[in-house]
């Protein structure tokens, strides 16, 4: 986190409001905070700082449809819908329904991430599935989740279940758990 303050005031001397990659960054940091606390330690990480970071990226995510640069917006609404989506299904294991949104509130949201999704791809942002394939495995276990239509869910769960067993990109402590976590999520 000194690292990051330390290059939005290199980056950004004088700047009236924060950008927007630095708030996407720092909601990052916070997410795997949680991460850490709940995978590695075994602690359950408070639900209200947990409901103010849901409510922060979900804040980012309507801040980066205004950002002008293409590859920023689209890299920020990539890295913000990829933490939310992980925090809900978290926030579902945890049985704290309280704090998920509605289920039309978050179709709406994986209608904006399997855009994003798509037009990476299309437009040639390198970030296809392979170069990303953690946010098309957070994206198919929300889809297995909380789409509506049943053909969709289990088309959905069938690639979740394929990215999990293949996957081998363990590049933090917490990844193992992490994907316990999604596996979960569809088969329980």
């Amino acid at each position: 986190a000194m690292y990051l303050q330390e290059a939005y005031e290199r980056e950004t001397p004088g700047a009236k409001e924060e950008d927007i990659r630095f708030k996407s960054e720092g909601l990052a940091i916070e997410a795997g905070h949680y991460y850490f606390s709940l995978f590695c330690e075994g602690k359950s990480p408070e639900i209200q700082r947990v409901t103010a970071t849901i409510n922060a990226l979900r804040q980012l995510v309507v801040a980066a449809k205004d950002e002008k640069n293409e590859r920023v917006k689209r890299w920020v609404l990539r890295q913000a819908l990829a933490y939310y989506f992980s925090l809900l299904l978290i926030a579902r294991d945890l049985k704290w329904s309280e704090i998920l949104p509605g289920d039309a509130d978050i179709m709406s949201q994986l209608e904006i991430f399997i855009s994003v999704l798509k037009e990476d791809a299309e437009k040639g942002y390198k970030q296809k599935q392979n170069d990303d394939p953690y946010a098309y495995l957070i994206y198919n276990t929300c889809v297995a989740v909380w789409d509506t239509d049943l053909s969709k869910r289990e088309f959905a769960k069938r690639k979740s279940l394929e990215a999990i067993g293949n996957w081998r990109n363990y590049y933090m402590p917490y990844d193992e758990e992490r994907l316990k976590l999604l596996k979960r999520s569809i088969t329980e």
